[in-house]
């Protein structure tokens, strides 16, 4: 039964390393594995360890299982974009270890049993609230908040459960007890499915980034239009449950297609890289921006009313126009037009995207580089600018 314990942490630290292999970038699949490793270090230790009453023996499979309990819930934190601070594990670790040393000296190991459980049961019950607070999107997020909780709680539990049943005894009677093969069978189901729980979140995690990563345009760095829109119908049905107001920018470079014969798909390619990159420094990280034609763009921003989204159109229009294009030389630039509106309850995607795109095609009508908010009145058509007109300008003609 002691063996249970670490060759079920050895099997999920080994899978938890294939998956950071496919995912060099993951930290928290990476802390998993070392995680899981040292609790099979410090399963076998203490099944294994010639005196397990010793001090010396005692700290060394503290520090182990502290380690590795560390890294666990830092990981389970670090998964859902929160942070465990290690120095409050440290301190955890440090003063419940200065508690197992006092202990050492009396044949009693309750002391020790005590002073470790509780100290895993802090660290399990930080990660879980922590979790717990976080943004949980999926049944398998859930799942992690209450495992983490429950392994807390067994931790808290166990070591009086041995004393009550066992009372004063040593390391080497504990492990021989009826009560610690039942305690190390619980732990051993609960560990298998808290290491199931996180190897599924790790997979769908991957999963997951792999699919935005396919959705993505290389050149313009942004969600391309299948991507945005499935994000998008998310994003409209989550606002309508929670009654906030989401607002769409629809963007235009203006005179694209000349801008491409004169100057050449090159300088194209540059605008709108340039201009996508503008967009992610200038959204918020709770908004959703795409490039969803050859120049055209839309942006969705969460919990906003219209006005703010005509501020962000416009700060997003004022850079633009200052940027410089290396292809366009020194003193060409370039501009785009807005169409802004806001969502009405209720209100899918499409009909959002028609309100949005008309109010752009009156900024067009109005001239261009301009930001216009849906249901303005029509502005006086503008002659259109003449490809001789924008040769002029570009050489600081007029």
């Amino acid at each position: 039964m002691g063996l249970l314990n670490p060759a079920i942490a050895a099997i999920f630290a080994a899978i938890f390393l294939v998956l950071w292999r496919r995912q060099p970038s993951d930290k928290s699949v990476l802390a998993f594995g070392v995680g899981h490793i040292l609790m099979a270090a410090g399963f076998l230790v203490f099944h294994l360890s010639p005196d397990p009453d010793a001090a010396g023996w005692a700290l060394v499979m503290h520090l182990i299982y502290c380690s590795a309990t560390g890294l666990v819930c830092w990981a389970a934190a670090d998964r859902v974009g929160r942070d465990l601070s290690m120095v409050s594990i440290a301190i955890i670790g440090v003063a419940s270890g200065g508690l197992m040393f006092a202990g050492s000296f009396d044949a009693d190991m309750n002391v020790r049993l005590i002073a470790a459980n509780t100290a895993y049961g802090l660290m399990f019950a930080l990660s879980a609230q922590i979790v717990g607070r976080a943004e949980k999107r999926t049944l398998i997020d859930h799942t992690i908040f209450w495992l983490l909780a429950i392994t807390a709680a067994q931790f808290f539990i166990r070591p009086q459960v041995a004393i009550i049943m066992g009372g004063p005894m040593s390391a080497e009677a504990y492990r021989a007890s009826d009560h610690y093969a039942v305690l190390m069978l619980f732990m051993g189901i609960d560990s298998l499915l808290l290491a199931l729980a996180l190897v599924a979140a790790s997979v769908q995690d991957q999963w997951r980034s792999a699919r935005e990563e396919a959705e993505i345009d290389p050149l313009s760095g942004l969600k391309m239009r299948s991507g945005l829109e499935r994000s998008a119908m998310q994003m409209l049905d989550e606002a309508f449950e929670e009654n906030v107001p989401v607002c769409m920018i629809v963007a235009d470079l203006d005179h694209f297609k000349r801008v491409n014969d004169i100057w050449g798909h090159q300088a194209g390619d540059e605008a709108i890289s340039a201009f996508g990159a503008l967009i992610s420094k200038t959204v918020r990280g709770t908004d959703l921006c795409g490039r969803i034609g050859g120049e055209e763009f839309c942006i969705l921003v969460y919990n906003c009313e219209q006005n703010a989204a005509e501020g962000l159109a416009n700060r997003i229009r004022c850079k633009f126009s200052t940027l410089q294009l290396s292809a366009l030389g020194k003193d060409m630039r370039l501009t785009a037009s807005f169409g802004v509106t806001q969502g009405r309850p209720g209100e899918g995607y499409g009909k959002l995207f028609a309100r949005a795109d008309a109010a752009l095609y009156q900024a067009k009508d109005a001239g261009r580089d301009c930001v216009m908010p849906s249901g303005a009145p029509p502005p006086p058509l503008q002659p259109p600018e003449t490809s001789a007109a924008i040769e002029r300008r570009a050489a600081g003609k007029g």
